[in-house]
Parts: C-alpha cells; structure tokens; sequence
C-alpha cells in the first residue's frame, strides 16, 4: 500500500481516477451526481451510483485483482486493471476509509485502512495488516447523507496539504466533457465542472468521421484565435468518454507557428496504458491513427501557419480559414482580421496584383512595400513528410526557408545545395500569396525570375 502511493498522480489525477469508478458503477439510464470535497485536511469523493455489495467491496480493495472477473462484466470499464481506487486512494493521503450502501440494501457497508497504524507494526513478529468490512445501520448523517444508494470515498492524513480545488474542477471538466454533456453533474466543493471552453477562429472548425481501418475516428479540430506560449494547444484525445492525454501534440510539429491547433478526438478502438494515463503507443492502433490523423491535420497545419505570419497583416486569418476550408473541400465565406489593438473584427480581405516591376537579386526581393532578405537554415521540423517550410520576420523584413533534415525526400538528395534553392523558391512563392497577398500568376513570375537569378548567382 505504501508502495503504490509512491505514484505519480497528482491531486487532479486521483480525483479523476475515483470518479472514474463511480462512472463505472452508474445505474443505466438515469444521471449521475458525483460531489467532491477538496480541502487541507480531507478529500471527499461521494456518488449516488449503485453501491457495492460486500464480496465486490472485498475484492475492490485487494491489490491486483481485477475487477472484471469479480462482478463478471463483458463491456470495458474506465477502471480496468484492479489499481485505481487503491492506487488513487494511496497517492492522496495515507489514511482512507469506503463507505457503500448498495441498491435496495436496508444496510451500509464500511472498511477503513490507516497505513501509519500499519507501520508501527513493521518488524513486529505477529504483525496484523487486515480491513475488516462492517456492516452499519445506514446513517443519514453519515457521508452518504440523504442518497439511498451510492459509495462515499474519503482520504485523510494527506500527502499533499494544500490541495487546489480549482485544478481539480479544471481537470474534471475536461477529462469528463461527454458525461457533463449528457446530463451527469460532477461537482467541486459545490462548484459543477464545465467542459472546457475553447475560442475558435471562425470557420475553422473541422469536423472528423474519418474510418480507420475496421475503425472511426470522431472529433473536430480548429483553430484558436491565439498563439500560446504556454502549454494548451493541440489535441484531447478521450476514449470511452474520458479524457486520457491533454493537449496531445503527437501529430504535428510543435513550435509557435502550430500552436493555434486545438481539438478533441475520439479513440475508442486504441488500447490505454497499463495506468490508464495514455495510450499503448505501440500498438498497431495507435500507429494506424497516427497515419489518418497527421493526413487529417495536415491542412490545418498549413492554416495554422498561415494565421500565424505576419501580424500586421489584417487578411492573415481570412486566408487562413479559406485556405483549409478548400483543402477540406468546402467553400465558405469568412471575414475576419486582427485590428491594430489585438481585438479580432471583421473585415474585407484585399488581395495584391503586383503591377510594379519585378526586381530580385539572389538574396533581395524588391516589393513595393520594400525590400526583403532571404535566405535558408537547415532543420529538423520532425515530420519526415514535410520538405520545408519557412520562417517570415515582419519587423526585420526577412524571409527564411527552412529545410527539414528530417525528411524522407532530404534523406533521398544527393545535392543539398540544388535542394535548398528549390525549397527557397518555393517559400517564395507561398510567402509573396499568403503573407503579402500577391495574387498566383504575380507569385510566380516573382519566383521564377528569383530561381533564374539565384542559379546564375550559384554559377
């Protein structure tokens, strides 16, 4: 016991897990309360599910057993591996005590384990390290309270003594967004949990129902309004109506241009780890995911990009959300831009002909907003799919390609050299339409004269 609280859940992540069990114990059809109390001196998991029966309590606090072939359920369980109560009950404090009242039970059942009464007995020749189950008169003034069924999960002696309530309320709401949404109310120190709320660039929500296989892979993802900084961007992945990875950036890679990409995906068909706090990353399902989803993102990523360059620039997000509702095979109006002061607004997205004489020297483009300096890094962007990108510099007024060293198409190349002005060429011409708003055919004569120059300056 002592050593299974040796874990690395945190407060949230235990509360999440009990939870977990007080889903798993739901009566069918009807909607379910769970009630937590967070504080310095307690933790209070309380539900109004259907209870334990004393041999299923027996087993339910025996390390190692699985519940499955206890209570002889065939659908899978969000506790699936005989460790989450125990484990969860562990990592917070190092005394807890059940109490149940089973359906249709005039009785309550209750069992207690206090690990500091049990380690004054290590080196004891008789040491006694038992949980005895008591049946009790249900008491109305007990922690069940008023329910006529339920389980009442309390932990005391706490590892942590200054446990977050708002952290806790946080993490519920995400990890249990589909149930808040079907009605189940899951509170916080009297607080319900709300799913998390997310702000959207408009029109950039893409709606997944992709197969997968013999499988389907359900979801959206778009795009926020924002850049982060911070760590609250990409992908929660739930399975089975739980969320098990935050935030998953697995399928894109990750720097300031991606971090507008946000979403929730449904994997119900891959198998979670051992602990339940992701996913068996080696498994074939997961790899078959990983390939539909990096194709689903890939437009997304691009629009991400897009949004992404050139701040001053007001038609960005326009073009942005336009550009991945073509790739997505829709067409849409959308008007929108940041204004001077950071706020986004509505506008009309004004696209450049370029009617001035097109200038370039190998390392210069001559636009009419003024010059512009190029040049190439080489990168690893880890995505062996992606040629190269590029990195535009508004303030400084210069453009960058970067190659990626970690490409299929880099690994194939016998001359870098030749590789690196195709790829400059290329973010050329995808910088002059998507951050400077030149139209196509004005792009690339811009790119064409620019490649000639280029390969006479090599010369």
């Amino acid at each position: 016991m002592e050593d299974i609280g040796a874990t690395s859940f945190t407060v949230a992540e235990a509360i999440v897990e009990l939870v977990a069990n007080s889903i798993d114990a739901r009566i069918p059809g009807g909607a379910l309360r769970i009630d937590v109390q967070v504080s310095p001196d307690e933790i209070r998991v309380v539900d109004d599910a259907s209870g334990m029966k004393e041999e299923i309590l027996a087993e339910a606090v025996r390390l190692g057993v699985k519940m499955d072939a206890v209570t002889g359920r065939t659908d899978e369980r969000k506790g699936m591996f005989g460790l989450g109560m125990k484990t969860a009950c562990a990592s917070l404090g190092r005394y807890w005590a059940i109490t149940t009242r089973p359906m249709g039970a005039k009785s309550e059942l209750f069992v207690e384990f206090d690990l500091a009464k049990w380690r004054e007995q290590t080196g004891s020749r008789n040491p006694s390290w038992k949980a005895t189950i008591e049946e009790r008169e249900s008491d109305r003034s007990g922690p069940l309270v008023e329910r006529n069924h339920g389980t009442a999960v309390i932990v005391r002696n706490l590892r942590d003594r200054s446990p977050m309530p708002g952290a806790v309320l946080k993490a519920l709401g995400a990890a249990y967004k589909p149930h808040l949404e079907q009605g189940d109310v899951i509170a916080v120190n009297g607080d319900p949990a709300m799913p998390p709320a997310y702000d959207l660039l408009d029109g950039s929500k893409v709606t997944i129902d992709e197969p997968c296989g013999k499988h389907r892979i359900s979801g959206w993802v778009g795009l926020d309004k924002r850049t982060h900084n911070d760590d609250f961007f990409g992908l929660n992945l739930y399975r089975k109506k739980q969320l098990l990875v935050a935030w998953d950036k697995s399928w894109f890679a990750v720097h300031l241009m991606t971090s507008r990409i946000v979403g929730e995906v449904n994997l119900d068909f891959v198998p979670p780890n051992f602990h339940k706090k992701g996913f068996e990353t080696q498994s074939p399902e997961w790899k078959l995911a990983s390939a539909t989803m990096r194709e689903i993102l890939r437009p997304v990523v691009q629009a991400s990009r897009t949004a992404s360059r050139g701040r001053t620039d007001q038609t960005r997000f326009v073009r942005a959300v336009q550009g991945l509702q073509r790739a997505m095979g829709k067409q849409v109006e959308v008007s929108i831009a940041v204004s001077p002061d950071g706020s986004v607004e509505s506008t009309t997205p004004a696209i450049m002909s370029a009617a001035a004489e097109i200038r370039v020297e190998a390392n210069v483009l001559y636009l009419p907003s003024g010059p512009v300096n190029v040049s190439h890094v080489l990168k690893d962007l880890e995505d062996d799919q992606l040629p190269w990108s590029y990195m535009w510099d508004d303030q400084r007024r210069e453009l960058q390609a970067v190659v990626n060293s970690g490409s299929r198409l880099f690994a194939k190349t016998l001359d870098t050299d030749f590789l690196m002005v195709l790829a400059l060429a290329d973010c050329v011409a995808q910088f002059l339409t998507i951050d400077m708003g030149f139209d196509a055919g004005t792009a690339r004569r811009f790119r064409d004269r620019w490649l000639y120059v280029a390969i006479e300056d090599k010369r």
